[in-house]
C-alpha cells in the first residue's frame, strides 16, 4: 500500500537488495541538529561482554607506530593519545588496557558552525599474519556518539583494496531531540571469517568521514575465535515496512490483511547456516497462541547480514492486544541463544490508528531539529496511513503533547493526501483549537464536524500544525521510525529550506480516528427495540443474536459486509413483546467483519460481528 516514490535510500540494518526505503516525490530525509547533552544509550546484551573466544591477535595502541594515520582532506585526523577528549566529552575511554587509545573528531560546531569536511583513516602499519586462521571476529572497544558522520570498519588482504565489514550506523544519532552516546565503553563485533579464510595477510582500517562530529575513541582492537553456530537477531518488525507500514494500532475494519512479519539477523558464527524464524502470535490473556509458524530457511555465510520476511496468513480481526514473539536460529543449532529472541506488540482497536510505541512515549520533538537555532520553528508533523477497505471515514485526530508546550496557543489538526506530485491538504479536514489546561496530561482529540470518506489504496497524513516560533509546541512520541511513516514540513533542509521531509528518528503520537459506523445502516434511537451483541463473537459458523421487544411486532434481520452490500436477510415473523434469541448460520460467509441490523416496529439497530 505504500506509494512508489522517487527518492530511495537504504535501510541501515538491511543489506538485501529489496530492503530499501521509498519516500514521497519532493520529500527529503531530514538533517538533524547536534546536541550538547551527554546521555548514554543501553548497551545491547550481546555487546556487554566479549562475544568471541580465544584471542588470535590484539593491539592496545601502546605502541603508536603500529598504526598509520591518513588525512584525505580536512584539518583534523586520528591521533593516538592518553588524554584527548575533544570539545564534547569529559572523560577518556574506559577499557581493559587503559593507557593509550585512538581518537578522531572534527572541530567544535559551537565555535565553528561550518568546519571543514574531512575523511581520515587509521590503518595498521604492517599486515597481520592470518595464514593459520580460518574464522575470526574483529572486536574493539568504543566510546562516542553518532551524528551525520560516517564510521566504517574495513579490511584488506593486499594493503590496497579495502572494503567495509561494519559501521556505526546502528547506533542511534545524538541530536537536539534525543539519542545518546555509547556506554563507556561498548564492544563492537564483526564477523570477518569469510575475509580471513584462505588469506595470508590482513590490514585493518578505521575510516571516518564527515563535518560536525562528537568524535570516537577506540581501544583494544583484537581478532577472536567465533562460536561454531551463532546467529544474532538484529531487529524485528510486526509489519511489512518495505511496501507498507508497521502499525502499532489499527482499526478492526482495516485489519483485513494477513500479518507479514520480518527479522534482520547476522551470522556471527564460523559455519554457513540455514536460518529460519519461528513466529508465535498470542492474543492478550490467552494461553494458546492464535498463530505459530516457521519460515522457509535462508542460507547465510559467516558475517552475512540479511532479512527474512514471513507472510503468516493470519488476519488479526479481534479487537485486542497481540504479542509477536520471534526466534531466529540456524538449523545446525545455536551456541549463544541469548540474542536470538525478540518481541513486538500491536493492538487491533475499534476505530484508532497509530504508528507510535504507545508503551514507550519517552521521546520529544520541540521543532528545533535542523533549524540551526534554539527557537522552535513553525512546522507541520504527520503520520502516514494507507487505507485498505472501503466505507472508511475520517472523524478525528488524536495526539499527545510534551512538557514545555505553552497553553493558550492555537494549533491546527488536518488531513493530507499523497498526490501524484505532492502532498496535498484536504481543506474540509482543517480543525483549529486553542490549547487548554489539562491538554499536557493525556491524549487530545480533535474531531471534525462532518466525517470525510477515505479512498481505498490511498495514503493519508494525520497532521498537527504549529504556527509560529513562539510559543513552543512540543510533540510526545517514541524514539525511532522503522517504517518511514513520520513526515515533517518546515525549515529543516540545507539553508533552512522549507519542504516536506521524512523523519526516521521519531514516531509522534499522532493518530487517526475513524467513524466505522458510517456507510452502513444508522443505529435507531427508538427504545422500543434493544439489540444485544451476538454470542459467541468472533465465531466460525453459528452464533446467537439476542434482542428484546417492548411491544409485539414483525421482526427481520439483515446482514451487511464491509462494503455495505446486503449478504443475508432473515424473516422471523411476528414476535411477542419480551426477550428473544435468533440463531444465525454464517457457514457460507468469508472471514471478516460484518454488520447485522435488526428491524422491528419501524425501528432498526445495528451491531458488528466477526467471522473467523
Amino acid at each position: 500500500m505504500k506509494k512508489i516514490f522517487t527518492f530511495v535510500f537504504a535501510l541501515g540494518l538491511i543489506s538485501t537488495a529489496n530492503a530499501q526505503w521509498k519516500t514521497e516525490p519532493g520529500v527529503q530525509q531530514i538533517a538533524p541538529q547536534i546536541r550538547a547533552i551527554n546521555n548514554v544509550h543501553e548497551v545491547p546484551a550481546d555487546q556487554a561482554n566479549l562475544r568471541g573466544g580465544g584471542v588470535l591477535w590484539s593491539d592496545d595502541f601502546s605502541n603508536p607506530a603500529t598504526w598509520n594515520t591518513q588525512v584525505l582532506y580536512g584539518d583534523f585526523a586520528w591521533e593516538i593519545t592518553n588524554s584527548e577528549t575533544g570539545w564534547f566529552y569529559n572523560a577518556t575511554i574506559n577499557s581493559d588496557s587503559d593507557g593509550n587509545y585512538a581518537f578522531v573528531w572534527n572541530d567544535n560546531p559551537i565555535d565553528n558552525p561550518t568546519p571543514t569536511p574531512g575523511e581520515y583513516n587509521l590503518t595498521t602499519s604492517n599486515p597481520i599474519d592470518v595464514s593459520a586462521i580460518d574464522a575470526a571476529l574483529l572486536e574493539y572497544n568504543v566510546y562516542g556518539a553518532r551524528f551525520t558522520d560516517i564510521f566504517n570498519v574495513q579490511v584488506s588482504t593486499n594493503g590496497i583494496d579495502f572494503y567495509t565489514v561494519g559501521d556505526h550506523s546502528d547506533i542511534p544519532m545524538l541530536t537536539a531531540n534525543g539519542g545518546a552516546t555509547t556506554a563507556n565503553s561498548e564492544i563492537r563485533t564483526y564477523n570477518i571469517s569469510v575475509d580471513v579464510d584462505g588469506a595470508n595477510l590482513m590490514w585493518l582500517r578505521f575510516n571516518w568521514s564527515g563535518e560536525i562530529a562528537y568524535g570516537w575513541m577506540i581501544d583494544d582492537v583484537r581478532l577472536t575465535e567465533p562460536a561454531t553456530h551463532d546467529v544474532q537477531l538484529v531487529d524485528q518488525w510486526s509489519g511489512d515496512i518495505i511496501f507498507d507500514y508497521e502499525y502499532t494500532m489499527i482499526p478492526a475494519a482495516q485489519s483485513t490483511q494477513p500479518k507479514v512479519v520480518g527479522t534482520a539477523f547476522r551470522n556471527m558464527g564460523a559455519s554457513v547456516e540455514d536460518v529460519t524464524i519461528d513466529v508465535v502470535i498470542t492474543r492478550a490473556g490467552d494461553v494458546n497462541p492464535v498463530f505459530e509458524g516457521t519460515s522457509d530457511p535462508l542460507t547465510v555465510v559467516p558475517g552475512q547480514l540479511d532479512t527474512i520476511w514471513f507472510d503468516t496468513g493470519f488476519v488479526p480481526l479481534d479487537v485486542d492486544t497481540y504479542t509477536v514473539d520471534y526466534y531466529v536460529a540456524g538449523q545446525g543449532g545455536e551456541d549463544l541463544p541469548a540474542d536470538n529472541v525478540g518481541t513486538e506488540e500491536f493492538k487491533v482497536t475499534e476505530d484508532l490508528w497509530g504508528n507510535d510505541n504507545y508503551n514507550a512515549l519517552t521521546a520529544t520533538f520541540n521543532g528545533t531539529l535542523g533549524a540551526g537555532t534554539s527557537t522552535a520553528s513553525e512546522y507541520i508533523m504527520g503520520t502516514a496511513f494507507a487505507v485498505y477497505e472501503p466505507d472508511t471515514y475520517f472523524e478525528l485526530i488524536q495526539f499527545r503533547l510534551a512538557s514545555g508546550t505553552i497553553i493558550g496557543q492555537e494549533i491546527e489538526a488536518a488531513l493530507y493526501v499523497f498526490g501524484e506530485t505532492e502532498i496535498e491538504p484536504i481543506t474540509a479536514s482543517f480543525t483549529y483549537y486553542t490549547l487548554a489546561n489539562g491538554d499536557l496530561t493525556g491524549d487530545v482529540n480533535l474531531a471534525i464536524e462532518d466525517p470525510i470518506e477515505l479512498e481505498v489504496g490511498q495514503t493519508y497524513l494525520a497532521t498537527i500544525h504549529h504556527f509560529s516560533q513562539d510559543p513552543a509546541l512540543n510533540m510526545r512520541g517514541s524514539a525511532g521510525d522503522n517504517d518511514n511513516s513520520t513526515f515533517l514540513y518546515g525549515p529543516y533542509g540545507a539553508g533552512n529550506a522549507v519542504a516536506w521531509y521524512t523523519f526516521n528518528d521519531f514516531s509522534p503520537a499522532i493518530r487517526l480516528g475513524l467513524d466505522a459506523a458510517i456507510g452502513v445502516p444508522e443505529l435507531s434511537e427508538d427504545q422500543m427495540l434493544q439489540l444485544m451483541q451476538n454470542t459467541p463473537n468472533p465465531f466460525t459458523e453459528n452464533t446467537v443474536v439476542p434482542y428484546t421487544l417492548e411491544a409485539a411486532g414483525r421482526v427481520s434481520l439483515d446482514v451487511y459486509d464491509m462494503t455495505g452490500k446486503l449478504v443475508m436477510s432473515v424473516e422471523e415473523g411476528t414476535k411477542p413483546a419480551g426477550s428473544h434469541r435468533l440463531e444465525l448460520n454464517a457457514s457460507d460467509f468469508s472471514k471478516g467483519m460484518y454488520f447485522y441490523t435488526l428491524n422491528a416496529n419501524g425501528a432498526s439497530k445495528t451491531r458488528k460481528m466477526i467471522i473467523h
